[in-house]
């Protein structure tokens, strides 16, 4: 019911005055009154009424309670209405995308507007509810701030409360088959300016700034390799998925991909990213680098399948990684890093020897190798020996498996020593010739000359290289003899360990007459203190 005071104590009525009685519905209460009657003073000055604003004036009695009228979120208005959902369909070739969907990071404000101004005190609460759940629970946002401003459509002054900002973490869920929407928001002790209270109100309309919520990352799942991996030329089938999402999906996703290995040598390639397992007819260019310097390459991606060519000519890479980064529309990153058997090995092994000693025992001989294999890859390498005689071919069928551990291999090979080193042993003769045809022209003494051809002599006449015997081997070799044995037996060698001094005297003095002189032998005997003591001292 409207009222009005008039403030004119001239005033006379002609007639009594009335005027209209309206409802006081949102929307309904008017800017200006219009008398139904002319009013004039005592002057006869007319009161021109229905030119008044009485908007300032509370002139009016109010029993309509204050209700939401709209919600709004910050964004880009992209739904002609509060009643329907957008669709990708409807939106503006021109519009952000990355505006419609809310991703982990983003930040959303919610605001309310009243049909009409309320009043707020100290024990006043106003929060919304949103669509969004958090660890099971309902998103809660709590107020920020009341602001009155003029409803220009309305024609009247109402509130604005805009809640506190709430920004889009991993945990949170979503039905994302609908907009970020509130979808109640709860009041106490709020009222209008007749005290009409606010109530706690569900939410039915959508706020026009439609905003889709999607916390997922985008993921690519790397099917088996085709081609041949070793020639450096090969195909990765590729799928891509956005998680959850029936507006975001992989429509608008991006996607980069980086390969790598651990050598920091970076390795040039060429890759081509198609829809079709076929052989590209263009290649991009790009680098194998290590994983704290990748090389990302850039492609977009329409559809959900793809496949990654990749084209190298380099002949060793082992140890790869493919890493893909995936960014949607919601701002959501997935990085992922892949595994892939992509090892690359088209140089041979190379093979050293490391050592190999020969123990004599009777009459066998007993041959012990390390040898080493150096490979760009050792894995799963096999490898196979066998020892034959200078100049002789491998056959097929005497091979033998090596076990390679940490690219070193050991074997051990028995042999009968008077059969498979007779030539060997031919060719080791030859030394004392050789050693004596090195000195021969140096002017050294006869005697030198007789220890370098004579040494290896025996008594018993089974020594080399002439077959002497007793007293036809010159006396200063036969000293020599024994001195060499001795000398021989405590040294340690790349074929035996070191004998010590009472195991090296006990086989000279078995080989009293046999390989020694027996006279020299006993002399030996007699004084091998002293030989202890200065092998000792070298």
């Amino acid at each position: 019911m409207y009222g009005i005071a008039y403030a004119d104590k001239y005033l006379a009525r002609n007639e009594e005055p009335r005027f209209k009685v309206i409802d006081n519905a949102p929307g309904l209460i008017p800017e200006y009154f219009t008398a139904t009657s002319p009013i004039t003073d005592y002057a006869g000055n007319s009161l021109d009424i229905h030119t008044k604003d009485l908007t300032s004036y509370s002139l009016l009695v109010d029993k309509k309670a204050p209700e939401i009228d709209s919600v709004e979120i910050a964004g880009n208005m992209i739904a002609a209405d509060s009643t329907s959902y957008s669709q990708p369909s409807d939106w503006p070739e021109d519009i952000d995308k990355s505006s419609v969907f809310a991703g982990v990071g983003d930040t959303l404000t919610f605001s309310a507007m009243t049909t009409e101004k309320i009043k707020t005190s100290e024990k006043s609460s106003v929060t919304a509810e949103l669509n969004i759940s958090q660890n099971g629970s309902k998103a809660v946002l709590e107020t920020e701030k009341f602001e009155d401003m003029y409803d220009g459509v309305n024609k009247r002054t109402a509130t604005k409360i805009t809640f506190k900002p709430i920004t889009i973490t991993a945990d949170m869920t979503c039905d994302n088959s609908e907009p970020i929407r509130i979808e109640k928001i709860n009041t106490a002790n709020v009222v209008d300016l007749y005290n009409n209270e606010l109530a706690t109100q569900k939410i039915s309309k959508n706020p026009k700034q439609q905003i889709y919520f999607d916390n997922i990352a985008p993921t690519v799942n790397v099917g088996e390799i085709t081609g041949d991996v070793n020639s450096g030329e090969f195909c990765i089938p590729l799928n891509f998925s956005d998680g959850k999402g029936t507006v975001s999906d992989f429509d608008g996703l991006t996607a980069s991909f980086a390969w790598c290995y651990d050598q920091d040598k970076q390795i040039p390639f060429k890759y081509a990213v198609t829809t079709s397992a076929d052989t590209p007819s263009e290649y991009k260019e790009s680098v194998l680098n290590n994983e704290n310097n990748l090389a990302w390459n850039k492609f977009d991606l329409p559809v959900k399948d793809y496949y990654l060519h990749i084209k190298t000519d380099n002949s060793e890479i082992k140890n790869t990684k493919l890493y893909f980064r995936t960014e949607d529309w919601a701002g959501n990153v997935g990085e992922q890093s892949v595994d892939t058997d992509i090892n690359i090995d088209r140089v041979a092994p190379s093979i050293a020897l490391m050592s190999m000693n020969t123990e004599y025992e009777n009459d066998t001989a007993k041959i012990l190798a390390k040898v080493r294999v150096t490979d760009f890859n050792t894995d799963g390498l096999n490898v196979k020996y066998q020892l034959v005689d200078k100049g002789v071919e491998p056959t097929d069928s005497d091979w033998s498996e090596g076990l390679l551990n940490d690219g070193v291999f050991d074997f051990e090979t028995k042999f009968d020593a008077a059969q498979k080193y007779e030539k060997e042993f031919e060719e080791v003769k030859k030394h004392v010739k050789i050693g004596w045809k090195l000195i021969k022209d140096l002017s050294v003494s006869k005697i030198a000359e007789n220890i370098i051809l004579y040494h290896h002599e025996k008594y018993d006449g089974s020594g080399y290289a002439f077959g002497l015997k007793k007293e036809e081997i010159p006396l200063e070799a036969r000293i020599v003899a024994i001195a060499d044995v001795y000398d021989a037996l405590r040294q340690k060698r790349c074929y035996k360990e070191s004998y010590s001094h009472e195991k090296a005297v006990e086989i000279i003095k078995n080989e009293r007459g046999k390989h020694f002189d027996p006279m020299i032998v006993d002399i030996f005997l007699k004084n091998n203190g002293k030989f202890k003591e200065i092998f000792d001292c070298a």
